[in-house]
């Protein structure tokens, strides 16, 4: 009928058996060392250390002595467990004001003195009834400023606990999301991710057409260079013409309805504009369609140049829908072949102020590959493009750009240019240009083995220019001792561990280390550096055989 208490309890002797060195086996807290998981624990290290699953209990010492050994032991671990638990208070007071981000607690609010046994500093903090921070913390109602406040502690012993405990905290929340006003935000997120796809997939269905707008579209197409049923016939340049019906042109174009009154007075049947036929039948097919079939036309450099063309013409017809339909064409047929660039580039010159925006865009594809861009294989000569495809104003656009810093990239194109030409006449012409041209190029870059083979032999360079290049090696060598450094490296690509590493690439700026970024089923690499005075990302990716930058 006694009931035992804790503190006058004491276990039988064979719980109190020691280890085979003589040391009490560990236990997580000073109860353990009372209930019967302490003797299991004993009996399982007894059965284990003498290679015996059911040994006896071994002599043990006597009562009072194995109590006192138990009390200090328990002692040692109360200790130490009270110095890890101010050290843990006085670290979630730096988490709690990271939480409060850094501002100053409420007189208010309780407070409580902790002391620190290895900082040996004091510090205040609030009552820790909650593992969050009361949400009366965060208010402002009495204009005072919530927080924490230390005492006798440097700012940066302050500044650099809060650092840590904030890096732990967002490592924390990125792995499991943090719980705020009974929702995750983690959930949250995600389900803001959901309403966005939602709402996407609800804008693509409303803008998605019909089965009657399909129809009617397939069946305009048919009315394609169809005499019967046309009225009139739209000239171009080369001499094409294309029949269209003008009661469908009047609807989609206001360019074209002004045009047709003209007409009605004059009895003209036959209207001529500056672009080619072809360009042409692409703008009646828009009117007719709402779009451009792209895979009517191959991958080539007509198609290219045929796109710019369109891209101007658009603008000229009021049809702004077209015009970004057809930067979305030049997008993809670049992606596909890199060399279209070339013609793409020459063709935006002659519009002028209207295709700039595809010349900046073709022009910056170019700089940033030059080798894979201009120096195209001659099994590829089907599609066309590269430096062939430049005219001599577009080429001495491309060697004198800023941005183009390929020293022997640049002479390759020259020659290749030169080389290449259709006829004697023209070869002698572009002769005298690619000479001037050369004006340009940084020689003493170029490696004194190429210098002195296919430079030389080229015809392109005077031979002062050699020397002045020989010159300018020859005292670099004599100050700096060894200048292979200084010699422009041929562009290349290769993979060291995880990372991509560019050398020689046409735009300074764009070499360097690049990291994965894998792009839906592209591999990606990307980049950050400051190009033209702002920060932009650089991508790398491959499309055989060539590594392309971006």
């Amino acid at each position: 009928d006694t009931v035992l208490k804790p503190s006058i309890y004491r276990p039988p002797i064979s719980v109190m058996s020691l280890g085979q060195h003589g040391k009490l086996p560990r236990a997580s807290s000073f109860n353990d060392f009372f209930d019967g998981n302490y003797a299991d624990k004993t009996k399982r290290i007894n059965s284990v250390s003498t290679g015996r699953h059911d040994s006896s209990p071994r002599r043990s010492r006597s009562r009072s002595r194995a109590t006192k050994e138990m009390e200090v032991v328990g002692r040692q671990r109360s200790r130490s467990r009270s110095r890890k638990r101010s050290e843990r208070v006085a670290y979630t007071d730096i988490e709690q004001s990271v939480k409060c981000y850094g501002n100053v607690y409420d007189d208010s609010i309780t407070k409580q003195r902790i002391y620190s046994p290895e900082k040996e500093k004091r510090i205040e903090r609030p009552d820790r009834k909650h593992e969050m921070p009361p949400k009366h913390w965060n208010s402002h109602e009495d204009g005072g400023r919530v927080g924490c406040n230390f005492t006798q502690s440097t700012r940066f012993e302050q500044m650099e606990l809060m650092l840590q405990s904030q890096q732990k905290k967002n490592k924390y929340d990125e792995k499991i999301g943090i719980e705020e006003e009974h929702y995750s935000i983690q959930e949250h997120h995600q389900s803001q991710h959901a309403l966005e796809l939602d709402r996407t997939r609800a804008s693509s269905a409303s803008l998605a057409p019909s089965i009657e707008l399909i129809d009617l579209a397939n069946d305009l197409r048919k009315l394609l260079y169809d005499e019967k049923n046309s009225d009139i016939y739209l000239r171009g340049t080369d001499g094409g013409r294309i029949p269209a019906v003008s009661a469908i042109l009047s609807a989609r174009s206001p360019s074209f309805r002004r045009r047709l009154q003209e007409i009605d007075s004059t009895g003209v049947t036959v209207l001529s504009f500056r672009y080619n036929s072809s360009v042409l039948g692409a703008i009646v097919e828009y009117c007719y369609t709402g779009s451009v079939d792209s895979s009517c036309y191959p991958d080539d450099e007509a198609t290219a140049r045929m796109y710019v063309g369109v891209y101007d013409a658009a603008e000229y017809f009021e049809l702004p829908r077209l015009r970004k339909v057809m930067l979305k064409h030049n997008h993809h047929l670049l992606a596909r072949w890199r060399p279209l660039a070339c013609p793409i580039f020459d063709e935006a010159l002659l519009y002028g102020d209207s295709a700039k925006d595809i010349a900046i865009l073709s022009r910056k594809i170019i700089c940033m590959n030059p080798e894979a861009v201009l120096l195209t294989p001659e099994d590829d000569g089907i599609r066309g493009g590269g430096v062939l495809s430049l005219s001599t104003s577009s080429l001495s656009r491309v060697i004198t750009s800023d941005d183009f810093n390929g020293e022997w990239t640049k002479f390759c194109c020259l020659k290749v240019w030169v080389n290449n030409a259709p006829d004697k006449k023209s070869t002698t012409d572009r002769r005298a240009v690619a000479q001037k041209l050369t004006m340009n190029i940084q020689f003493s870059r170029i490696q004194p083995s190429d210098l002195s083979g296919v430079v030389a032999s080229s015809g392109l360079v005077s031979s002062e220019h050699l020397l002045d290049a020989y010159k300018h090696q020859a005292f670099l060598a004599e100050r700096d001792g060894d200048i292979r450094d200084f010699f422009e490296k041929r562009s290349s690509v290769y993979a060291r561990g995880g990372i991509m590493i560019v050398h020689g690439a046409g735009v300074n700026e764009t070499n360097g280390v690049y990291v994965s970024n894998t792009n839906k089923d592209l591999l990606m690499y990307s980049m950050k550096n400051i190009y033209q005075n702002k920060e932009v990302t650089f991508y790398l990716y491959r499309s055989k055989p060539y590594w392309y930058l971006g």
